[in-house]
This record gives C-alpha cells, structure tokens and sequence, in this order.
C-alpha cells in the first residue's frame, strides 16, 4: 500500500504538469489561430494516460479502504477522467474550436481535480461560495 500511496501521490505533479502545458498549447493555438498538429494530438493522449496511470493507483488504494470522502474523491475523479475522452467527440472539429474545446476541457477537469483533492483533505471549498 505504500508504494501505491507513493505512486499516487507522485503522479498527480506529473497529471498537473502535463496538464499545465497542454492548457497553455490549447490556449496558446486558440488565440493564434495556429493549425491542429501531431503534437498537439500527442499532448492529449499523454496527458489521458498519465491520468489514467493516476486513477489506477488511485483506484488500488481506494480498494483499501472505504470512506465517506475516499467515495467522493473518487466518484468525482472517475467523472474527470470520463470527461477527458470527451475529446474524440472533437475530432474532426476546426483548428480553433478544436483547441478551445479542448483548453475548456481541461480547465473542467481541473475543477474537478481541486474539489475532489479538497474534499479528500476535509477542505470545505463550497465556503467560498457561501
């Protein structure tokens, strides 16, 4: 259980980096207008299977043990994690809506990220909104 504790733990710098650069590519190549390439494609599916690796070991350490905030850490991951093979629906999309769809994508996601990281450490995010 350690190591996968491990794993998870240091896997989510590599989901928020990875995901920090694609946001600025996507953003970047919306403003711009720049044509969709390979490596753009290429982003996407390395930022999906680090996060699927993250949900893995997520997954793993869940099955360890249950609890009211563990359930509703993964719950809203598993939402996350779906919403990012939303991207396909994009495929044959234009360049530009193409990028924005897909930099709109992962700021959701990133939403999704802080709220279930918050809940899971007892943070009360929703005061905010209170």
């Amino acid at each position: 259980m350690a190591f996968l504790l491990m794993l998870h733990s240091g896997l989510r710098w590599l989901v928020i980096a990875v995901m920090l650069i694609a946001a600025l590519r996507y953003l970047h190549g919306w403003l711009t207008a720049r044509p969709f390439g390979d490596h753009d494609a290429l982003i996407w599916r390395i930022f999906q299977a680090v996060f699927g690796l993250q949900l893995l070991a997520g997954l793993g350490l869940f099955a360890s043990g249950f609890s009211g905030q563990r359930a509703e850490h993964a719950v809203t991951m598993l939402i996350a994690f779906g919403l990012t093979h939303m991207a396909g629906r994009f495929r044959d999309a234009p360049d530009a809506t193409r990028f924005r769809n897909l930099f709109l994508l992962l700021v959701v996601t990133f939403v999704l990220l802080y709220a279930a990281i918050a809940r899971l450490l007892g943070w009360d995010w929703l005061a905010v909104l209170r």
